[in-house]
C-alpha cells in the first residue's frame, strides 16, 4: 500500500492547490491512501495567524471528497500542527474540537522566525541556527506528546545560507538524539518527508544517516509524506524510499485513521 500523509491545499497560505486536484493525481499515480495536512501554525512569527484555516470549512469541503472518492482511494482529514510550548491550550482545542484523523507536528520557527528568510541567519553561524533549531524542537515535542508523528525533522538544513558547506551527520547527531528519543518515549511515528530529498545539500546521505541513528534509539514507526503543495508533487520522490529502506526491516509503516495506527505495508 503507497500512503501519501502529508498534502497542502488552498486552506494553507502557502498552497493555492485544489483538494479535488490532489485526490486525482494521487490517484492517477497509484495512492492507495491520501491525507490531507493543511498548516495550522498560530502565531507564526511576524506573520500572526496567516497560517492558520477555519476548521468547519475545511470538514465541510474534504468529508464529501471522501465519500465521492471513497471506492478508489481512503481520504483522511488530518492537520499539520506549528507546534510552540505556548500554544498548548489552541492545540487542545482544535484536537478536542474537530474529527482529525491525523496529528501532524511540526516546527517551522527559531528565533521566532521561519528560517526560509534569510533574517533568521543573519550575524549568526549557520550551525548556531542548527543546533537553536533542534533545542526548540526537543522542548516543543514534550509539551505536545499527543501528535502522531513528527514531520520534516530536516527542515532546517533546507535552509542554510552557506550553500557550499558540507557537514557530516556525526555533527548534529547529539543535537538530534534526544528528539529521537523523545519520540520513541512518546510513541510518536518518524515522517520521512520525501518532499524534502532534494532540498537537503549540506549533508550527503542524510535519510539513511537519520534512520540508522532512530533504530539505534530503538525508533521502529514510520509515516510518509511527499507535504506537496500542489498536485504535481503529490507522492514526489518515492521511488527512492525502497533503495532507502531495504534491509531495514524493523521498521513499521503505518498511517493514521481516527488518530489510531494502522499498519501499512509499503
Amino acid at each position: 500500500m503507497i500512503a501519501d500523509l502529508h498534502i497542502h491545499t488552498h486552506f494553507s497560505a502557502d498552497s493555492e492547490e485544489d483538494p479535488r486536484a490532489q485526490i486525482e493525481s494521487a490517484i492517477a499515480k497509484h495512492a492507495d491512501i491520501l491525507c490531507f495536512t493543511d498548516h495550522m501554525d498560530y502565531d507564526f512569527g511576524s506573520e500572526g495567524d496567516t497560517y492558520t484555516f477555519d476548521p468547519d470549512a475545511f470538514f465541510q469541503e474534504l468529508q464529501p471528497l471522501q465519500k465521492e472518492y471513497a471506492d478508489d482511494i481512503k481520504v483522511l482529514i488530518g492537520v499539520e500542527f506549528g507546534m510552540q510550548p505556548h500554544l498548548r491550550q489552541k492545540f487542545e482545542t482544535l484536537k478536542d474540537g474537530w474529527p482529525f484523523d491525523y496529528i501532524l507536528g511540526s516546527q517551522h520557527l527559531v528565533y521566532g522566525q521561519d528560517p526560509y528568510y534569510p533574517d533568521v541567519f543573519r550575524g549568526r553561524e549557520d550551525t548556531e541556527v542548527i543546533r537553536r533549531w533542534f533545542r526548540e524542537l526537543h522542548e516543543s515535542l514534550q509539551v505536545f506528546p499527543e501528535i502522531n508523528a513528527l514531520a520534516h525533522i530536516d527542515y532546517i538544513f533546507r535552509y542554510v545560507q552557506d550553500r557550499e558547506k558540507k557537514y557530516p551527520y556525526e555533527m548534529f547527531e547529539e543535537d538530534i538524539s534526544g528528539i529521537l528519543k523523545q519520540l520513541v518515549k512518546q510513541g510518536t511515528a518518524l515522517e520521512l518527508n520525501t518532499g524534502g530529498f532534494r532540498k537537503i545539500s549540506c549533508i550527503s546521505g542524510f535519510h539513511g544517516s537519520l534512520l540508522d541513528q532512530y533504530e539505534k534509539e530503538g525508533g521502529r514507526v514510520i509515516v510518509t509524506g511527499s507535504d506537496a503543495h500542489e498536485a504535481g508533487n503529490v507522492l514526489i520522490d518515492y521511488d527512492s524510499l525502497p533503495a532507502m529502506l531495504s534491509g531495514r526491516d524493523g521498521l513499521s509503516f503505518v498511517y493514521y485513521e481516527k488518530q489510531l495506527a494502522k499498519s501499512l505495508c509499503l
